[in-house]
């Protein structure tokens, strides 16, 4: 069976797919095809060439100079300036500067020689067609013109001239070109989403098998080059790369194998107890079908009367903590690690006032304090009942938070827990 490694575009994103290819050499997962588009098609090239080591130091170095005549570090928002200003001005940058940097590094008697085939997607302007080519279709000495015709990401660059033909960015027609791949003989392909805006095609033969990683950065266009940016993509490629196949475990973020299961088991009967002890209060008959409204709640309800599995609501709630607080999303956390983290952010959240316009992790952070400073529950009961309503995710967020800090003594014992399992039995759910 012929396996097919298909790297989408995605401008400076393009570090991410290396980290991908570092995962699967670990994993030592083989390819017999490898189809790019863009810069995808860059990374291809180097795949083909057997050249992992040179092409993640290229990553690691590369910087907006190396590519284009324009300043290096520049913000996000500087870029987009610079590039409208080079497009009014010159109707785009030029890419000759990153034509003479990929001829240094690519060697297209390698790719030849490799028994790796080789497929890149560009597209014609001028006839308003694509092109899509594999390795003994395209003229010899011409690999490295179509990879840069792929990668010509227009207005913002120039188009790239081959003969008579104007040739942009392979995103035009199909960033994610899977079928290429099959027509190469792909029977099962593994495809690499940057997560770009760009025009991804369906899979016309649904028959064919397709694994597909996604870079969970949606930042619809970069082309702002820098170490700091690649060396997170990179992480982040190995990262879901090892998670898709199930090596290391989390969603948004990464955690060592079966930690998610022991941070469950320490933490599930605080959370639920927690939980319970502030939105059962009051007269069930009102409460509950207050709270059924939310849907968030109905599940939880749902699942803890059924006595089911919580794990994914508290890892919900753990990731969501993660991205308010700016825990960093590309390392490899333990649960015990990332847990001392977030409370460790917490002590930035100090002296919040509540008022209608905080939220996030403002909200976050005055439901924690709120709990831990007042010796008397029954006395904020009704008031984080009253947020909860509102703000369930805080609120469920800000329920891990206290569960993982500190322990209420009376509501740690298993007669409360099963005193509640009990009454949501006989709700009328």
């Amino acid at each position: 069976m012929k396996k097919a490694l298909v790297l989408s575009g995605g401008g400076a994103k393009g570090a991410y797919q290396i980290g991908v290819i570092k995962a699967l050499n670990k994993l030592k997962m083989k390819y017999d095809i490898v189809v790019g588009c863009s810069i995808g098609s860059i990374n291809a090239c180097m795949y083909a060439m057997n050249s992992y080591h040179k092409s993640k130091r290229l990553w690691m170095k590369i910087k907006n100079s190396d590519i284009f005549t324009m300043p290096d570090n520049l913000s996000t928002n500087d870029m987009y300036l610079y590039l409208v200003k080079m497009f009014i001005k010159n109707k785009g940058l030029s890419f000759d500067q990153a034509e003479k940097f990929l001829r240094k590094q690519i060697s297209e008697k390698k790719i030849r020689k490799s028994k790796i085939d080789f497929g890149i997607v560009t597209y014609s302007l001028n006839k308003r067609q694509p092109k899509m080519l594999r390795k003994d279709e395209i003229p010899e000495g011409k690999i490295i013109d179509y990879v840069v015709a792929s990668s010509t990401c227009f207005p913002f660059i120039k188009t790239k001239k081959i003969g008579s033909d104007s040739y942009i960015d392979g995103g035009f027609y199909d960033n994610i070109p899977i079928d290429l791949a099959q027509k190469m003989g792909a029977e099962q392909v593994l495809a690499v989403d940057l997560s770009v805006l760009a025009i991804d095609r369906p899979v016309s033969d649904k028959k064919i098998k397709v694994d597909i990683i996604k870079c969970q950065d949606k930042t619809p266009f970069t082309i702002n080059f820098n170490k700091k940016h690649s060396k997170k993509m990179f992480k982040l490629g190995y990262n879901d790369t090892m998670k898709h196949f199930q090596k290391l475990e989390g969603n948004n973020y990464t955690f060592y194998k079966k930690e998610l299961q022991k941070n469950y088991n320490r933490l599930e009967k605080k959370y639920i107890n927690i939980f319970s002890s502030l939105v059962l209060y009051a007269p069930k008959n009102i409460i509950t079908n207050e709270i059924f409204k939310i849907s968030k709640f109905k599940t939880l309800f749902l699942n803890i009367k059924l006595k089911k599995d919580l794990s994914k609501e508290i890892l919900l709630s753990m990731e969501y903590l993660g991205e308010l607080l700016d825990i960093d999303n590309s390392k490899i956390y333990s649960t015990k690690v990332f847990n001392r983290l977030l409370l460790k952010k917490l002590k930035n959240l100090k002296n919040i006032e509540f008022n209608k316009t905080i939220k996030g992790k403002l909200l976050v952070g005055y439901i924690y304090n709120k709990y831990q400073s007042t010796s008397n529950k029954e006395e904020i009961k009704k008031e984080l009942f009253n947020i909860a309503l509102i703000f369930p995710k805080e609120f469920l967020a800000s329920i891990y938070l206290i569960a993982i800090s500190s322990h209420p003594k009376n509501l740690d014992t298993l007669e409360y827990y099963n005193n509640i399992i009990e009454d949501l039995k006989h709700e009328s759910l």
